[in-house]
């Protein structure tokens, strides 16, 4: 398969130089590496050729820069408090890095955020995400029994990524934190986050979950890469085996969490209006190129259950439902 361009650019050589070696030393990523320190030559090199990642300086990135076919930009910052830089009239994300971290986790940060299909992604725990562009397909109560599905053999955790869930009267919110939180602690300090993050956790039937977030703006604030960067974390270093994301319309590219998932579950609905909602989303994907993404996808009729509803006695009432039933079918075949 023909490797991907990442070129970057720093006018401190012996930095770049050393990034670039240990990226081109690592086997499992798909990345031709190059190094430029000069503008001009860099804009040279951009007349003849298109750039799939552009590893840049803080300081270096200019206006021409901007403007060339570059698909990701990642700015190295200086600070430790790196965020995303908009583009106006753009929907490119420019994605910042902390510079002076280890070259390690530089490279581990490149791979999720420009994550294609064919780079290892794998995580220790299995990431499972529940996603629809329909509204009203039991999306939530779907997801919940899944996760108490899971429960049933597994250590889960659950996070609902909706703007409104609705959970306050099924999930307590408690005094303890919530999901803004933990991306706050793990900002904070990655060492510490683990341990912050389990303060915050909470439980509910047979499942752990973060508590969904009080401020609706936070879920469009935060950045999917630093989703990414948050769950991925989790995956790999807590002691969770399943981590079940409840992914919400409001979250930016959503495709771009779907490629950290092991199964992307799409609950649907036979209507015209949901039906041409669904293709529509695929359309999209297949636009941009995430083909592979779209056929992942397992579509499902998530099952009515007149005898659930999201009220107090949720979790106690749903494993020996109907949903609950089928929620254990899809998790264990």
């Amino acid at each position: 398969m023909k490797k991907s361009i990442c070129v970057i650019y720093d006018v401190d050589e012996k930095y770049a130089n050393k990034l670039m070696n240990v990226m081109n030393k690592k086997k499992k990523i798909p990345f031709k590496t190059l190094v430029f320190t000069l503008e001009e030559s860099l804009l040279e090199y951009l007349k003849e050729n298109a750039l799939d990642i552009l590893i840049i300086s803080e300081d270096a990135l200019t206006d021409n820069i901007k403007k060339q076919r570059i698909e990701n930009i990642l700015v190295l910052r200086e600070d430790m408090e790196v965020s995303n830089i908009s583009e106006e009239g753009s929907e490119r994300d420019i994605s910042g890095i902390y510079k002076y971290q280890s070259s390690e986790n530089i490279v581990r940060e490149v791979m999720n955020y420009c994550a294609k299909p064919y780079i290892d992604l794998s995580t220790k725990a299995e990431i499972i995400g529940i996603y629809s562009p329909i509204n009203n397909a039991y999306k939530t109560a779907f997801s919940l029994a899944l996760a108490n599905a899971y429960g049933e053999k597994s250590s889960v955790l659950y996070i609902n990524l909706e703007e409104f869930s609705g959970l306050g009267e099924i999930l307590a919110e408690g005094n303890k934190g919530n999901l803004s939180d933990a991306v706050y602690y793990y900002k904070i300090s990655k060492e510490s986050f683990l341990n912050q993050l389990e303060w915050v956790v909470s439980n509910a039937g047979k499942i752990n979950y973060i508590p969904p977030i009080k401020c609706a703006e936070d879920v469009t604030y935060i950045s999917t890469q630093e989703w990414i960067d948050v769950f991925t974390y989790i995956a790999n270093f807590s002691a969770y085996d399943v981590i079940v994301l409840d992914i919400s319309n409001a979250i930016k590219e959503q495709w771009k969490l779907m490629q950290i998932c092991k199964r992307v579950l799409m609950p649907v609905k036979e209507d015209y209006i949901s039906k041409k909602k669904i293709n529509s989303f695929e359309a999209y994907l297949l636009e941009i190129g995430k083909e592979a993404i779209c056929d992942s996808i397992e579509k499902i009729n998530v099952p009515y259950d007149s005898s659930i509803r999201l009220s107090s006695d949720f979790m106690e009432r749903i494993e020996w439902s109907v949903l609950g039933s089928f929620a254990k079918e899809i998790a264990y075949g």
